[in-house]
């Protein structure tokens, strides 16, 4: 699979681009605002295969290549609306939309009516990881009051994965700070 492409931008319009490399020119769909004639420009990829074509999709970060993949995951999101979306928003604004349950956001990409914004905005809230600040603050409070140093406890918090809930994250902490490497 490839992962990225180094090359010089020949042409561009409004969803798709010719990069050279080498000697070669391959057509990549994208959403992303790249500039023609930019010189050793890296596009992060998705090689797709099809029955009939083989299908280059470029994107500026990673981040959109994720979001454009969890796009295209949603039932009744193709490829061209996903493309829409990126072009639309960036992927900060996506992520604010989704964790604010914005629909009417998603409803202004033409072709997607409210239930399928809808249905964006809840598969994404599953997919994406979010820091929920008020989980956070539960956990930081309840370690403070054992004892522990406020500085401390972000750098753990850090090493906890986001999606635990504040049991989880609290019993988490916890282990971490029981070891040597942290301490009161």
């Amino acid at each position: 699979m490839l992962e990225f492409i180094k090359g010089n931008i020949l042409q561009i319009s409004e969803f798709e681009m010719i990069v050279e490399v080498g000697s070669i020119g391959f057509k990549i769909l994208t959403p992303s605002d790249f500039k023609e004639s930019s010189k050793d420009v890296l596009i992060y990829l998705i090689h797709q295969i099809k029955e009939n074509e083989i299908v280059l999709y470029g994107f500026k970060t990673l981040k959109e290549r994720d979001i454009f993949l969890k796009l295209t995951n949603i039932n009744g999101v193709g490829v061209k609306q996903a493309l829409k979306i990126l072009k639309t928003f960036s992927v900060d604004e996506i992520e604010k939309s989704v964790k604010e349950k914005n629909i009417k956001t998603f409803q202004q990409v033409s072709g997607i009516g409210k239930k399928l914004a809808q249905r964006i905005v809840l598969e994404l809230a599953d997919s994406l990881d979010f820091i929920d600040e008020s989980k956070e603050e539960e956990v930081i409070e309840a370690l403070v009051e054992f004892g522990y140093k406020k500085e401390v406890i972000k750098d753990v918090l850090k090493e906890i994965p986001k999606n635990l809930s504040i049991e989880e994250k609290l019993r988490e902490a916890l282990k971490i700070l029981s070891k040597s490497k942290f301490s009161k």
